[in-house]
């Protein structure tokens, strides 16, 4: 007998057949799953709870012998939020 699972309802109308379709690739997850969710935990482009798209984060920790080496890394996506501390 299979568990059931509790859908976020901002997936309610996703066919999650689809992650068995080899066409279903990353640019298509966060598309279809993590935008939605992250729109629906009250992330945007703008406001206090924001999604940055293509910021560019340098790694702190690579070094190459005694020489720190520049890496930067891209993230799909970095959210920054506004605390309100009551």
């Amino acid at each position: 007998m299979a568990a059931s699972v509790a859908v976020p309802p901002a997936l309610e109308d996703f066919d999650f057949a689809l992650l068995n379709s080899q066409d279903f690739k990353e640019d298509s997850v966060r598309e279809e799953i993590i935008h939605p969710l992250l729109k629906a935990l009250g992330y945007a482009a703008s406001g206090p709870n924001r999604i940055i798209r293509s910021k560019g984060l340098e790694h702190p920790f690579l070094t190459v012998g005694s020489k720190k080496k520049p890496v930067t890394l891209i993230p799909d996506y970095l959210v920054s939020a506004e605390l309100l501390l009551y």
